[in-house]
């Protein structure tokens, strides 16, 4: 049961990193934030992407 739920909390991290790479991506083209602030979002969000995507099972390498 606690594998199956670390597993989910996974794969919403993995969905979470994705979507804060995709707003920061439209940000960035609105000029809305810094340019360091995107680099940081965008470190942020891939980071997430990939632990949880590998930690998750979703991405193999």
């Amino acid at each position: 049961m606690k594998q199956m739920q670390l597993k989910r909390f996974l794969h919403a991290l993995c969905g979470l990193g994705f979507l804060i790479l995709f707003g920061t991506a439209n940000a960035s083209d609105l000029n809305s934030i810094s340019i360091s602030r995107t680099f940081w979002q965008s470190f942020v969000g891939l980071t997430m992407f990939i632990v949880g995507g590998t930690l998750g099972g979703l991405i193999e390498w």
